[in-house]
């Protein structure tokens, strides 16, 4: 076995389709907005159109690229995260669609290119934006009362990684320190691009 085979067993890769959590803010005026990456302020395409990630660094390397921010982020669905994604008042939950080469870790994943699934409607997000938002992504609604609901209703739809293909791909010995190098690099930001 090559290097080169060695580099790509440190972070897992994954090809074809795969959804997850993750947050919006909005921008544009009232009737016309658009979905941004809440970092990077990226507006995605709407209707159905997928975005694609490029690394602010430049053309340097492929997207998602191990060691590097670059990407469309998106969380596997656990309790964690759900509340994470309801959490925040001024940003608009949902699952992302993520396609080509994407880069798995214990708490997410990056990809090449994204677009919205779907939009959450819960107790604290606004149901008229919610709508116009999804007409123009053209999202599903869906509509939950917590976190639990949210985790309940990816379970019945088959959205992200099911536990043990995630232990497969990461291997249990070697998930914490992903986990930790995951939540390093979802703190420093968004690289321009990430959406």
């Amino acid at each position: 076995m090559g290097s080169g085979a060695r580099e790509l067993d440190a972070v897992p890769l994954v090809v074809g389709p795969l959804y997850g959590l993750r947050t919006w803010r909005t921008t544009g005026e009232r009737g016309a907005e658009r979905l941004r990456g809440p970092y990077s302020g990226t507006v995605w395409p709407t209707g159905g159109a997928w975005l694609r990630a490029v690394c602010a660094a430049g053309d340097a390397h492929a997207v998602p690229a191990a060691g590097c921010a670059c990407g469309v982020y998106g969380w596997h669905p656990t309790r964690r995260s759900a509340r994470s994604a309801l959490a925040v008042r001024r940003e608009v939950a949902g699952i992302v669609a993520a396609r080509g080469p994407v880069e798995v870790h214990a708490e997410g994943f990056r990809a090449r290119e994204g677009r919205p699934r779907a939009l959450v409607l819960h107790p604290r997000s606004n149901p008229h934006l919610i709508q116009r938002l999804a007409g123009a992504y053209g999202a599903d609604v869906v509509e939950v009362r917590g976190a639990d609901a949210l985790i309940d209703w990816c379970a019945e739809h088959g959205i992200g990684l099911a536990p043990a293909a995630l232990a497969a791909l990461l291997g249990a010995e070697t998930e914490a320190p992903r986990r930790r190098r995951w939540l390093r690099l979802g703190r420093r930001g968004e690289a321009a691009a990430r959406g």
